[in-house]
């Protein structure tokens, strides 16, 4: 008998635990779409720690899973997300903010948000920090000019999950499978990469 089917015979749950983290990123999507803001989001925290934990024992301890259903999988956890307000961190409004500004020849580093009036006024707004010049290195002001380009907050937020799925497709290919399956459906590289668009995601990439 095989070592999988040896695992699966004594984790029978395997797919049901998979099934349960899809459904969890869902559940937690419409969740906070339903909040009055961002400061209520603590109210998720119990959702989110179940689902971490059920999405490490589904990838280090079930069934190993092919390329392709590991990708599906991560394609899966990370489209509800998209199109929501930002949870842990708006840090995205300033990536698109400077990526606007760098496309009109400003200097980020010499001029703060606050300073830069007329590039866009509504999501200058939304900045935090707005008197903090710029702290990006230059790659990373780079993504922003590719972000500008998306030009809104659903469109960055579904660049930076497609750029999470192919690392989580690279990881499957090249790496760990279970930690592959584990990075697609763990709800922190979930949400920092399809709801808050991290830039840490492109360079964990």
């Amino acid at each position: 008998m095989s070592g999988d089917s040896v695992r699966n015979r004594v984790f029978p749950w395997d797919s049901a635990a998979l099934t349960c983290t899809i459904a969890a990123s869902w559940a937690g999507a419409v969740w906070l779409r339903t909040l009055p803001s961002r400061a209520d989001a603590p109210v998720l925290l119990p959702l989110l720690a179940a689902w971490a934990v059920v999405a490490a024992v589904a990838g280090f301890r079930g069934a190993q899973r092919g390329v392709a259903l590991t990708v599906a999988l991560a394609v899966a956890a990370r489209a509800p997300w998209i199109g929501s307000p930002p949870l842990w961190s708006d840090d995205l409004y300033r990536y698109l903010l400077e990526g606007a500004a760098l496309a009109r020849g400003h200097d980020v580093f010499r001029y703060a948000p606050a300073e830069l009036s007329g590039v866009d006024d509504a999501l200058r707004a939304l900045v935090n920090h707005p008197e903090v010049p710029s702290v990006y290195p230059p790659l990373a002001l780079w993504w922003f000019r590719l972000l500008a380009l998306a030009g809104t907050v659903p469109a960055t937020q579904a660049l930076t999950a497609a750029v999470d799925v192919a690392a989580v497709a690279l990881a499957a290919r090249w790496g760990s499978a279970r930690g592959a399956l584990v990075l697609a459906l763990h709800p922190l590289a979930v949400i920092e990469s399809a709801c808050g668009a991290h830039v840490d995601v492109p360079a964990v990439a």
